[in-house]
């Protein structure tokens, strides 16, 4: 049996384009793992409010997560509609640290999408009050093969099914029950 048949196949908005999961390593947590101090990694643009050590958070440590991708096929939708087309809570579609995303962009950049597309990741993070909030971001690759990171909080923008961006999720949330 193909493990790609596991997974939910498709929303109204995506598609699933891994034949299977792709394992993100343990990562060990701590405030050098916030996006922040990955500017050797992401070296072409990235949003004042990500690389500013300032605004570094705590990471926390997390286990081997497995992780699909998804393309964008069909109608054009802001992040709220795409992330809501799953039927599931936000949260059990985000990745617990920003170092789990350095991990997968730098093992899995293949899987990232091409000609000044995006890939979406969400994030969760400690906002005001100790209140976990949820951040999405996403990467870019420019002409030069320089790595973009953008932060996304409270985009209302419609992105455009044509482009084929791409979502990256953690696999525990997704499985076909």
């Amino acid at each position: 049996m193909e493990t790609k048949s596991l997974f939910i196949q498709q929303t109204p908005h995506l598609q699933l384009v891994t034949p299977e999961p792709l394992l993100i390593p343990a990562c060990r947590g701590g405030v050098q793992a916030s996006f922040a101090y990955m500017k050797d990694v992401f070296t072409g643009y990235m949003n004042h409010i990500l690389k500013d050590q300032r605004f570094a958070k705590q990471q926390p440590p997390t286990k081997k997560t497995p992780a699909v991708v998804y393309e964008m096929y069909c109608n054009d939708r802001d992040l709220n509609d795409i992330y809501k087309s799953f039927g599931l809570h936000y949260e059990l579609l985000s990745f617990e640290s920003e170092e789990q995303i350095k991990m997968f962009v730098m093992r899995y950049r293949q899987w990232l999408a091409t000609n000044n597309a995006r890939t979406f990741f969400l994030c969760s993070e400690m906002g005001p009050l100790n209140k976990k909030e949820l951040s999405p971001v996403s990467v870019s690759i420019d002409h030069r093969g320089y790595l973009k990171l953008y932060r996304h909080k409270n985009d209302n923008r419609v992105w455009s099914a044509k482009r084929k961006h791409r979502f990256v999720f953690p696999v525990s949330s997704l499985l076909i029950p």
